[in-house]
C-alpha cells in the first residue's frame, strides 16, 4: 500500500512536469499581449530617438523587428523533504518536489541601411499616401503641414525639411491656406482627390492607362460663394470656378512652364520638420550643441512658432512620471507628455507614413539574433 502510495505521488509529479497551460504560455507574464506592447513601445522609442538625433544634427539609425520567438519550459523534480504518514522512525520516508517554468524568448532584428532604404527615406512621398490619409479622417491641416513643402508657390517652411535653417522661414501665408481648407472639412464640403494627368505632347493617353499610371497631379475642389472660398481662391493661383465649386489641379514637382505645383516632403523630410519640435536643455544652445536659426535683429528665432502647436518634445534630467513616450539620450531624457494629444495624434501620423514608406528591402541586410535567455 505504502509503495502503491509512492508510486502514485511520483507519476504525478512527473506528469506535471512536461505540461505547460495554454493559458500560463498565452496570457502570462511572457505571452503574446505582453510582446505585443513591448515590440510596439520600442517601435516608438526609436522613432522618437531618431527624431531627437535629427535636433542634434545626429544620423538618424534604424532596426528592423523581423520576428520573435519563444520556448516554454516547465521542470519539476522529486526532493525528499516531506514525511509521508504511515512511516515510523524505524521505516522513515519523505517526498519533496521542485517546481519551476521559464520562457527563452529570441529577438530577431536587421538593420534598415544601403541605397534602397536611403531612397525610401528620401524620395518624395506619393500623392496617394496623402489622399489615404484625409480619406481615412486625418485632418487635412495636420497632413498638409507635415507633409507638403511647397503648395503653388506658397511655401510651408522650405528650409525646415533638412538641417536647421540659419533665417527663419516663410509659413504664415501657407498656414492661412491651412485655416481655410479645414473650415471646409469640417463642414464636409472639402474634397481632394488624386490624378494623373499627361505631360504636353501625351494627350493621346486614354482614361484607362492615365488610372494605371502613378498619380502625379493632386486636385482640390471647394464651394464658391463664401468670403471664405474668395480668400482661398485669392490665395491658390490657378483656381478655376465650375458649377458652383472652386477647382484646383496642381501637379506634383514642376509643370512644362517650370512652375511649381505641389512638391511633397520625404519621409525624412517629414521627420526634419517634426525635430524642430524638440525642446534642447539651454546649456546645450550656449555650448553650440545644436545649431540655431537666428532673426535678423542677431535674437534666436523660436521654432515653437512653426511647429510648437503640432507637435512638442520636452526634456528632463530624470525620466518622466507622466510620458506617453520618453527615450534617453545624452544624459538627459526627452518625451512627449502624455496630456499633449495633439502632439501623440501627430507622433502616430508619422508613425504611419513611416509604416507605409520604409517598407523592408527586397534584399534584407543580415539578421542579428538575440537570445534573451531565460525570464
Amino acid at each position: 500500500m505504502k509503495t502503491l502510495l509512492s508510486l502514485i505521488i511520483t507519476s504525478t509529479f512527473f506528469i506535471t512536469g512536461c505540461h505547460v497551460s495554454s493559458r500560463t504560455s498565452m496570457y502570462g507574464s511572457g505571452g503574446r499581449t505582453s510582446y505585443n506592447v513591448a515590440a510596439q513601445n520600442t517601435t516608438n522609442q526609436e522613432l522618437l530617438l531618431n527624431l531627437v538625433r535629427l535636433r542634434y544634427s545626429d544620423t538618424p539609425y534604424f532596426l528592423e523587428l523581423n520576428g520573435i520567438t519563444t520556448q516554454f519550459n516547465f521542470t519539476g523534480k522529486l526532493l525528499p523533504s516531506i514525511k509521508i504518514p504511515g512511516f515510523n522512525q524505524d521505516n522513515p520516508a519523505a517526498l519533496g518536489g521542485d517546481f519551476a517554468w521559464s520562457n527563452q524568448p529570441t529577438i530577431q532584428y536587421s538593420p534598415l541601411e544601403g541605397k534602397d532604404f536611403a531612397i525610401q527615406l528620401m524620395q518624395p512621398l506619393d500623392l496617394r499616401i496623402i489622399q489615404g490619409l484625409l480619406l481615412t479622417g486625418w485632418d487635412v491641416d495636420r497632413v498638409f503641414r507635415l507633409l507638403i513643402q511647397n503648395m503653388a508657390d506658397i511655401p510651408n517652411a522650405n528650409a525646415a525639411s533638412g538641417p536647421i535653417p540659419v533665417r527663419p522661414p516663410h509659413y504664415k501665408k501657407f498656414f492661412e491656406c491651412l485655416t481655410l481648407l479645414r473650415h471646409f472639412q469640417t463642414l464636409g464640403q472639402l474634397q481632394v482627390g488624386v490624378r494623373f494627368i499627361p505631360h504636353h505632347g501625351d494627350h493621346d493617353l486614354s482614361e484607362e492607362d492615365a488610372c494605371k499610371e502613378r498619380p502625379n497631379t493632386i486636385q482640390i475642389s471647394f464651394p464658391a460663394e463664401s468670403v471664405q472660398a474668395e480668400r482661398l481662391a485669392d490665395l491658390l493661383e490657378g483656381v478655376s470656378k465650375r458649377k458652383g465649386r472652386y477647382v484646383l489641379n496642381m501637379r506634383q514637382a514642376f509643370n512644362e512652364q517650370a512652375e511649381i505645383g505641389i512638391m511633397t516632403r520625404s519621409l525624412l523630410s517629414a521627420m526634419y520638420y517634426l525635430s524642430l519640435g524638440v525642446q534642447v536643455p539651454l546649456r546645450d544652445l550656449q555650448a553650440g550643441i545644436v545649431a540655431t536659426t537666428q532673426n535678423v535683429d542677431g535674437s534666436m528665432f523660436d521654432w515653437g512658432e512653426v511647429v510648437g502647436d503640432l507637435f512638442e518634445i520636452h526634456w528632463s534630467l530624470h525620466r518622466p512620471d507622466h510620458a506617453y513616450l520618453a527615450v534617453a539620450y545624452r544624459g538627459y531624457w526627452f518625451y512627449i507628455d502624455d496630456s499633449d494629444v495633439n502632439s501623440k495624434r501627430t507622433f502616430v501620423l508619422l508613425q504611419q507614413i513611416y509604416n507605409l514608406q520604409a517598407r523592408q528591402q527586397d534584399k534584407e541586410s543580415p539578421i542579428l539574433s538575440i537570445p534573451l535567455g531565460s525570464g
